[in-house]
């Protein structure tokens, strides 16, 4: 796994977490958004990754947890932009 990447992982139960599947790398997003959802069909508290190539879209439970991930992304982003410009390695 690298230190620059997000991961997703299928939670079987408590004690089985399962492996990290697809890496995104933070130095390699363009921007992180909230989705505005007035217009719609759907409910919840979307926000996107946009990486160049492909558009992901997530959701969160609340409006606190949405901001909470935006920030967190935006800031990840960033110290990855910082560090890969310094030739830092990031794997674990």
């Amino acid at each position: 796994m690298e230190l620059d990447s997000l991961y997703q992982f299928k939670i079987e139960s408590k004690e089985n977490i399962g492996k990290g599947k697809k890496g995104l790398k933070m130095a390699e997003c363009i921007e992180v958004f909230e989705k505005d959802m007035s217009q719609s069909k759907e409910k919840g508290f979307s926000f996107s990754l946009n990486m160049g190539e492909r558009l992901y879209h997530l959701m969160a439970d609340t409006e606190a947890e949405r901001r909470t991930w935006v920030a967190g992304l935006k800031v990840a982003i960033g110290t990855a932009k910082e560090l890969n410009k310094g030739g830092v390695n990031l794997r674990v």
